[in-house]
């Protein structure tokens, strides 16, 4: 069952607390473009540019994991494995969509809550 393989061992792993969680590895450049991007939100400053670019990156990493890499393990007719692109396509414009109305209207405020609330999700381990 390779599906069940994949969300065993790669969608899911124990955080620093031992906590078992929903997640997966970024690559080296990704976890860098995000860390900057929340780094870059403070009650004191907020860079909307990097922000909205670790935003962006979190989203393309998300899609392309658990659905196309997701996809990859499942026992799919041609058809609907064509679909799979797709979907991931029309998800991602609908979230870029979102984030570029979105972020520009919010107050600093807001964006300082909107980071806030993302930032328990992001785990970083050790090796």
């Amino acid at each position: 069952m390779p599906s069940f393989h994949f969300l065993r061992d790669r969608a899911t792993f124990i955080d620093n607390e031992g906590v078992k969680r929903v997640g997966f590895k970024l690559s080296d450049a990704d976890a860098q473009t995000i860390e900057k991007g929340f780094a870059a939100i403070t009650p004191e400053q907020v860079d909307m540019k990097a922000f909205k670019t670790a935003l962006e990156t979190m989203n393309e990493e998300t899609l392309t994991h658990f659905i196309s890499r997701y996809a990859e393990t499942l026992k799919l007719g041609m058809i609907k494995r064509k679909a799979v692109p797709v979907a991931k396509a029309a998800i991602d414009k609908g979230m870029s969509m979102a984030l570029n109305k979105l972020l520009p209207d919010l107050p600093d405020r807001s964006l300082n809550r909107l980071a806030n609330y993302y930032r328990p999700f992001i785990v970083e381990k050790p090796e």
